[in-house]
């Protein structure tokens, strides 16, 4: 076969080619081999040995639509658990998360999806595997201690909620959907037509001002400062225990988020990458505000843990576990008869509802929030704008009012116009 060029070879593997080599027969005889060649859906060279050239012209043929018609399977994943697709593929592409990110991706799926569906392999994995998968997690009870570190009785802590079951499904279906379009591992689209557990109304749970003051009066004194701070400025938890004094900007009177701190089981993690690219914003506060924090930082200067300087931490001068921060204030909102599930967002919430009650718009409050897009902040403090149903009556009246209703004629032109004219009547015959 004569050597050919590198357009040539190029050529030829966009349509799929044959080589022909000779082979030799135990018997002696010479008999010519067909090894076709084609390409598969990622570019890619695949190849079989034919003995005949028009079954390697068939099988080329056969190839090409299958690859054009996006049926073609990539068999290097046969037998691969969708656990390791998981561990080898799934997080690899999702390295440059945040690490907190991460940490929640692998704890969900080690949690559950990994123990319902992590050891069917990936090629065989069906609609009805996935269809079972959301009915177990539906049906699975909620973690020994209740949520959010609230105590619940045992015959109280149900399942889990719909919200997270959507969670899972929707990890699930991201590496499924990954595993048939970009690898190319699966033919069928298993998460056609899954059933999903309803999701109920999102209640945003807004305390009175009186709660606020019960949450400072009550709250260690070491913590009081950043529940004032949660309360005046909005920060989510981890933003508001990775502040360091260098972020508060004195001269404009404002608080900088950059980062945020996760300390888990007590492992200590400072991150860059926050929530959203929203997130990272500049918040304005009040000169009493400035002076709480001054005082606070007098008391409890600021130390430095892993080259991050932090304002608030604990007694031993370490960073606060999250379970700890959670619970500090978790015991008062019992007290408050607040219901379980939330935590420091309920001094979030009630931020942002004061940005609503003084009239701020939706773009304002979500900017101060940092919230991705002001879709979020409409799902969650949508209801707590007020109606402007009396200034769109008004509106609406005041332009084309009397075009949907006319003036009504005055009195007088009802007696002259019904009046009957005596004069021309008929003479009676």
């Amino acid at each position: 076969m004569c050597e050919r060029t590198t357009r040539e070879r190029a050529m030829a593997r966009a349509r799929g080619y044959i080589r022909t080599r000779p082979s030799t027969r135990k018997d002696g005889k010479g008999r010519t081999s067909y090894q076709a060649w084609a390409v598969d859906a990622h570019g890619g060279e695949i190849s079989e040995t034919f003995y005949d050239e028009d079954e390697a012209n068939a099988w080329i043929t056969k190839m090409d639509d299958l690859r054009l018609r996006g049926v073609y399977r990539n068999r290097s994943f046969d037998n691969m658990t969708l656990e390791k697709y998981f561990r080898d593929f799934y997080l690899v592409r999702r390295e440059l998360l945040a690490p907190g990110t991460l940490r929640d991706l692998d704890r969900h799926f080690a949690l559950h999806i990994g123990p319902t569906v992590g050891h069917l392999t990936v090629e065989r994995f069906r609609q009805i595997d996935f269809q079972r998968a959301v009915n177990r997690w539906s049906k699975t009870p909620k973690w020994s201690q209740g949520v959010m570190g609230a105590k619940v009785k045992k015959e109280n802590r149900g399942f889990l909620a719909p919200s997270y079951v959507h969670k899972l499904y929707v990890i699930t279906r991201d590496m499924v959907t990954e595993a048939r379009v970009l690898d190319k591992a699966l033919l069928e689209d298993p998460c056609v037509r899954i059933k999903l557990p309803t999701l109920g109304k999102e209640e945003v749970v807004i305390p009175k001002i009186s709660d606020v003051g019960y949450i400072f009066d009550e709250i260690a004194d070491r913590y009081r400062v950043a529940a004032k701070l949660c309360a005046a400025a909005g920060p989510r938890r981890g933003e508001l225990f990775g502040l360091g004094p260098e972020q508060i900007d004195r001269d404009n009177m404002r608080v900088n988020i950059e980062r945020q701190m996760n300390c888990p089981s007590g492992k200590l993690s400072f991150s860059e990458f926050l929530k959203t690219s929203k997130a990272y914003r500049s918040i304005p506060i009040d000169q009493p505000m400035l002076d709480e924090i001054d005082e606070h930082m007098e008391r409890w200067p600021p130390i430095k843990v892993d080259g991050k300087w932090i304002m608030f931490y604990n007694r031993r001068n370490q960073p606060v576990r999250d379970q700890v921060i959670t619970k500090a204030i978790r015991r008062i909102l019992d007290e408050l008869n607040i219901p379980p599930g939330i935590a420091w967002h309920i001094l979030r919430h009630f931020y942002a509802s004061m940005l609503i009650n003084s009239s701020l718009s939706i773009v304002a409050v979500q900017n101060m929030l940092g919230h991705a897009d002001h879709n979020t902040t409409l799902k969650l403090y949508g209801h707590l704008w007020e109606t402007d149903d009396d200034a769109v009556r008004q509106a609406v009246n005041s332009q084309i009012g009397h075009l949907i209703r006319p003036t009504a004629p005055s009195a007088a032109d009802l007696v002259l116009t019904d009046a009957v004219d005596l004069e021309n009547l008929p003479s009676a015959s």
